[in-house]
This record gives structure tokens, sequence and C-alpha cells, in this order.
């Protein structure tokens, strides 16, 4: 199907109750669907974002040249309509304000409502392993309970009546205040790198969606669903009732179709899998070396270049991707950022989970495309990666 905006539905809602072909009473609701936005609103089937660490070196055009325009609120930004672009294209305005931002105008389908309007109109799950503690209410709700054994997850789903929106982000403390009728950004999500992901999807596939995350064991901080939905749907029941998926198989393997038929295929890990993902799960899935890049600083215990298994995993270090027409390069001890690249094939993998010890018990998700022109777009981005260690003597 492909992708419509709210304008056109609801116009030919109206037509409908005129007629007397739709009941007044569902038109309210039949007449919302929701989408992946771009910078102007338009609806994409979808979209990802790569957000600058605030240290990075570049000369971006439009940024740093009064308060407006903080550093590290820079982005790049790629969509389902870009097949030929040679670089990201350049965010105008920054991930912290409204205007001309991607996670702005598709998050404002939510957060322009009240929460009984939301509750009315849409399905919504948001989790963050770290949620929001701007917001007075969250800081009393959630003190002191952020659990390392939930998953390592961050996201927001938002169903309308015929299609929804799911987005995936490494983004800690996003999004606050959602019924506040207002975008906020968090102040600590300048310092480093961060990406997002975001598809538009039929609404009959959320249990789909809601599988993979009962198997992550995200940590739910806003939902909401009709009890008429919830029966239709068992998977997305059992995730509002906190019933996660703890039984064997560890990983789950899936699909999901955009709106306008793209395929992405999901990778979920449970905790208890208590393995490296990108080593034992993501390279033989996409039968390919891979390039990671995630946050492996700080206690944890980072991971290193691997080269023993049949498929390779290369720990990225630098990077000098394209965004407009200029080069933009940091280290990845900045960045918080985590995505895989296939070498030999064009799989590009936006994830949650960082390649640390300490994350083999926890829960997380990639979710995966093939794209022939991201994947260039990344892969020229890789300005230098650890080698594999050398083998020891007694090894050769």
């Amino acid at each position: 199907m492909r992708i419509t905006d709210n304008h056109s539905v609801l116009m030919m809602v109206i037509l409908a109750v005129s007629a007397g072909l739709l009941n007044p009473l569902l038109a309210q609701v039949v007449s919302h669907n929701v989408s992946c936005r771009n910078s102007k609103g338009e609806p994409v089937e979808w979209f990802i974002i790569y957000k600058v660490p605030e240290s990075a070196d570049n000369e971006l055009p439009g940024f740093h040249k009064g308060p407006v325009y903080d550093r590290g609120t820079e982005f790049g930004y790629f969509d389902s309509t870009m097949g030929h672009d040679a670089a990201l294209a350049d965010g105008t305005g920054g991930i912290a304000v409204e205007k001309n931002n991607p996670l702005a105008t598709s998050l404002a389908q939510i957060f322009r409502m009240s929460r009984v309007q939301a509750n009315k109109r849409l399905t919504y799950i948001v989790y963050n392993d770290q949620p929001p503690t701007e917001d007075g209410a969250l800081v009393k709700r959630w003190k002191g309970v952020r659990s390392l054994s939930s998953g390592h997850s961050k996201g927001v789903v938002v169903l309308g009546a015929q299609t929804g929106l799911w987005l995936m982000h490494s983004i800690p403390h996003f999004p606050a205040g959602l019924f506040k009728g207002r975008y906020s950004y968090p102040s600590s999500g300048h310092v480093n790198g961060q990406t997002a992901i975001c598809v538009t999807f039929n609404s009959s596939q959320i249990d789909t969606v809601a599988a993979h995350l009962r198997i992550q064991q995200p940590h739910l901080y806003e939902s909401s669903a009709s009890e008429a939905f919830r029966k239709q749907h068992p998977e997305l029941d059992q995730l509002l009732k906190k019933n996660f998926t703890s039984r064997a198989p560890f990983v789950l393997k899936g699909y999901l179709i955009g709106a306008d038929g793209t395929k992405f295929t999901l990778i979920a890990k449970s905790k208890r899998l208590n393995e490296d993902i990108y080593r034992n799960v993501i390279a033989p899935i996409l039968k390919s070396d891979i390039y990671v890049e995630t946050w492996r600083n700080g206690p944890g215990g980072k991971l290193s270049s691997d080269c023993k298994a049949p498929y390779h995993v290369l720990d990225v270090e630098n990077i000098a991707i394209g965004i407009g027409n200029k080069t933009v390069r940091w280290s990845s001890s900045e960045d918080h950022s985590k995505w895989a690249l296939a070498d030999n094939t064009d799989w590009i993998c936006i994830c949650s989970i960082n390649r640390m010890i300490s994350q083999f018990r926890r829960g997380g998700e990639a979710m995966c495309l093939q794209h022939q022109r991201l994947h260039k777009i990344f892969q020229k981005g890789i300005a230098g990666y650890e080698p594999c260690p050398k083998a020891k003597p007694s090894e050769n």
C-alpha cells in the first residue's frame, strides 16, 4: 500500500460520512493514520538519522552561527525517496528544534494530542532503558528503578487505524513530556553521536513488532491500546501486560514490510542468550564479515575485533561521513550510535546493543535493510577500524 497523508484520508472520510457510508462516531478514529515524516512533515516509508557528536570536526553550513543552533545538534538524514543521493542530507535546523526535524514531525502525531485524545485514537508504546528525567512525574515514577536486566532498547511505536510507525533510536531520556504539546530533546543528547531509524508499516503487523519487543524485555514507560485491539493482537496484549518472553529460542528473526513494500529483517535477542549478537547472530544471518560501530566506553568490558568466527566482526574506530557537501569526522569514542555494515553485500543494520561483555546479558534489536546507496554512504564513512588481533604463535 502507498503511504497516504491524513489530509487525503480525512477528505475521503468526510465524503463517506456525508453519503451515510460511515458512522460519524468512527470517523475520527478511521481518519487517523500515522507515518514517519520528513523534515517538511511529508509521509515517507522510512528514514535514518545520524546525529553528529558535539566534538565532531565539521563545517556544516547553518550551524554555530547563532544561539538557535547548538553544537551537537547537527544531523545527517536519508529516507526512502533518496535513492540516488551520494551523501546524507544536511539537517537544516538541528535535532533539538521542531522546525525541519524529522523526529519532531514524526512524533508530532502523538505529542500534539492530549493523553485522552491519544488513548482514544492511537495505540502507542514508548520504551527506553534510560527513561526521561526532565518530567517531574517520571522522576518520581522511575527514580532508582533503572535495571541492568531490562532490554538495552529505546524506541517509540505509534499506530493509527491503518498505518503506524516504529522509531528505534539510541538516545537516552527521549522522548520526554509526551503529552505536553511540544517536541523536547534532552540536553544530554548533544554530546555523543546518535542514530535513529523510523519505519512506516501496516498496523496489522503490530504483533510482529510486539513479539520482537517481548523477547528484548524493554523498559516501557508510556503505553496504551484499546481492549478490543488487544484482543485482536495477543502479542501486543502480552507486551503491555509485561509478560516478556523468557523461554528458548533466545533469538527471534522476523520481517517487517514497510508501507511501500520495503522488506526489513528484524533480529532480536533475549538477555538469556548471553552472547555477542554481532558475532554469533547478525554476521551469520547477513552471511558476511561486518563492520560495527557501537558505544564501547566505560566499564562493561569492550570487545575487540573478532576474526576467529567464520564471519569477522571489525570495530569501527573513526568516522568521516558525507553530510550535504561536507565530510564530517569524529572518533567512535564520541559515538553512542549503533550500526552494522556488511562487507560484501549491501546490508545495513541500525541496532540497539553495544559490543560490550556486559551487553551479553541484555536484550536488544537490530533492524536491517538492503540498500545499495545508503550502504555505500556508510561504507565510505568508515575512516578507520580496529584490525583483527595478530594470532599467537601457538595458534598458527
